[in-house]
């Protein structure tokens, strides 16, 4: 008896497992989608626009098919193709969607990566926006004419503040820029909402991006829109049409999904049909609608065509900036742009910096070893400095200095002090001034790197209080006297020229805003 129990029980498990098995399987042999869990790969960290966007999505779709959960996972990096790859390195079965922006196309042209573009299949377009021009109240530009008028009255000072450099909304505000004869700075952040908190921290003037960045917050105003037509969530707001600028309604950023290339047909079916009943569902549409963004679901032959069109305009657009990557440069570079020539190279720099010291001190200058140890410093720091800023993006159309201008420039400005240094060393040897002259003194002082170190530290506390200026006042006639620098007419001029130095071609050539110190606050505060 127990083994007829046994041999029942079986029989209804294998019958379970069958029918399971074939409730998986439609007519015609093929799997019923979705199987198991669906994962929408987020390009982004947890709290962006997109993310929020999937997982609203993955949220609204279990209404109308809830067989399997959908799950939003997030592979932030390198603008979208760290993502890209995630998914492209699955099977083409539709269990691993892309949340797609705008912005991976601007990525992905600019770094090379066109391929990723063809590798997909742009299933769902589910949303757009228009950008839109937003100011701080406080600052008085309170229209697009104030700030048309101040930015025309001040070339390249007026501060245009958004996401990323040489991204969609760079891309369209350069195109804002051109259309109304104006020519302010770019400066990019990490996301749109640090740079809606400078804003708010009036550290620039406008910011440039989405409509619902603006919403909720009273001290920023829109002050225009990128669109055919006012925005029902700001109404005030006229297009750049209305005020006699047409041909910036296609100044917008579109989200949606794709799949990887080669997908079933009967899955991408799947996908058109749960993303029109998401658009058409009422918690959806008033989740976006409220914030100024366009609710409309568009399939994939129109989706790809949109962005063909979008590759088309931002490699034409990009080329002319210096904004696409060299290929040449990354062949003449390849060794560097991984990093480890760099790394051998300071390396190989350090251990000629110390061979070059201990020689020093075994020669006659050796006692005057703090100035022959801050001219080989200085070298050793400028030749640094230069083989780093081979890895650093360019100057280009917009950023006519690029990372690595800041690093050269530094790196001259050492090279120059270290050859005035040589020349006046060589110039006492060979005008037979004795380089022992001062040895008792020499050998009487503390030892040079303490002395430099603890300098080092009180130069950067000095920096945060008194600022850059009047903290390089102290610091550096100082630690020239303590290294060794007895000529004070000679130290004057030195500091001085610095600081005319820092000021002309940092500040004022460059816009590299150096530290003021906390004194200072306080007392414009005051």
């Amino acid at each position: 008896m127990p083994f007829g129990t046994h041999r029942l029980r079986q029989l209804f498990c294998t019958a379970c497992a069958v029918v399971l098995f074939f409730a998986k399987i439609d007519c015609r042999g093929q799997e019923i989608f979705p199987a198991r869990p669906i994962r929408i790969i987020v390009y982004t960290g947890p709290g962006g626009l997109i993310d929020f966007t999937a997982r609203k999505f993955a949220e609204i779709a279990r209404k109308y098919d809830g067989r399997q959960p959908i799950v939003v996972i997030n592979k932030p990096g390198a603008g979208g193709i760290v993502a890209f790859d995630e998914v492209l390195q699955q099977p083409a079965d539709g269990y691993n969607v892309l949340a797609v922006t705008r912005s991976n196309i601007t990525k992905i042209v600019s770094a090379g990566r066109e391929d990723l573009i063809d590798a997909v299949d742009w299933v769902a377009y589910v949303m757009d926006n228009p950008h839109v021009v937003i100011t701080n109240k406080n600052s008085g530009l309170l229209s697009w004419e104030d700030v048309r008028r101040d930015a025309l009255s001040r070339p390249w000072r007026q501060l245009w503040l958004g996401a990323d450099i040489g991204g969609v909304k760079h891309v369209s505000a350069i195109n804002v820029w051109e259309k109304n004869g104006i020519k302010p700075r770019w400066i990019p952040y990490a996301s749109g909402g640090q740079a809606v908190s400078a804003l708010l921290g009036e550290i620039g003037h406008v910011y440039f991006g989405n409509p619902s960045d603006g919403a909720g917050k009273p001290d920023l105003q829109v002050v225009a829109v990128c669109a055919e037509k006012r925005l029902d969530a700001f109404p005030n707001a006229p297009t750049f049409a209305e005020l006699g600028v047409p041909g910036l309604e296609n100044e917008l950023i579109w989200r949606g999904f794709a799949l990887k290339k080669g997908t079933p047909q009967s899955v991408l079916n799947w996908f058109d049909q749960i993303a029109q009943k998401v658009n058409d569902d009422p918690e959806w549409r008033s989740t976006w609608e409220k914030d100024g963004v366009n609710v409309v679901f568009k399939p994939k032959d129109i989706f790809s065509r949109i962005v063909e069109a979008d590759r088309t305009e931002f490699r034409s657009r990009l080329a002319p900036l210096g904004l696409l990557k060299d290929e040449s440069r990354e062949k003449l570079f390849g060794l560097l742009e991984r990093g480890s020539a760099v790394s051998f190279g300071n390396l190989f720099l350090i251990v000629i910096l110390v061979f070059g010291l201990f020689l020093v001190s075994r020669t006659p200058f050796r006692h005057h070893f703090g100035e022959v140890a801050v001219t080989l410093a200085a070298a050793t720091v400028a030749a640094s400095l230069l083989l780093m800023s081979l890895l650093l993006p360019q100057p280009n159309e917009i950023d006519r200095v690029g990372a690595s201008g800041v690093p050269r420039l530094w790196s001259m400005a050492l090279l120059l002090l270290a050859a005035m240094q040589l020349i006046i060393l060589l110039g006492r040897r060979m005008g037979g001034v004795a380089l022992e002259e001062n040895i008792e003194a020499a050998e009487s002082r503390p030892p040079i790197f303490t002395i430099f170190l603890v300098c080092c530290v009180f130069y950067l506390l000095a920096i945060t209080l008194v600022g850059y200026f009047a903290a390089t006042l102290l610091f550096l006639p100082g630690s020239l006297f303590l290294l060794g620098y007895t000529k004070r007419v000679t130290s004057a001029i030195l500091t001085l020229s610095w600081l005319a130095f820092a000021y002309f071609v940092f500040e004022k050539t460059l816009f590299v805003d150096l530290p003021r110190g906390l004194i200072s606050r306080f007392w414009g505060a005051g």
